[in-house]
């Protein structure tokens, strides 16, 4: 919904052209809508911090599982590297 909200904004030339309009009471619907979402500080970036959230459980999922797979995998090297020091501790003696 956010994504489709963030497609549709005006363009800076749309809202300047319904802005220089002098009585807003003669604009259409669709014009009128514009010129509401023109007084909305910062739209785009309040729209893109929004779907952020709505998104960010699974982006963090995303990025999570091949990280654990690293972590794992890390681990796994360590206690081998543990494991050779300890039989060429052994074998020396």
């Amino acid at each position: 919904m956010v994504e489709g909200m963030l497609a549709q904004l005006p363009t800076p030339d749309e809202i300047s052209q319904v802005q220089a309009v002098p009585d807003a009471s003669s604009l259409e619907k669709a014009e009128q809508f514009v010129l509401m979402l023109s007084h909305v500080s910062h739209l785009q970036a309040r729209l893109e911090c929004w779907n952020l959230m709505l998104n960010l459980d699974e982006m963090l999922e995303e990025v999570s599982k091949p990280l654990t797979a690293l972590n794992s995998a890390c681990k796994v090297l360590l206690d081998l590297a543990q494991f050779q020091l300890m039989l060429s501790a052994t074998s020396s003696k």
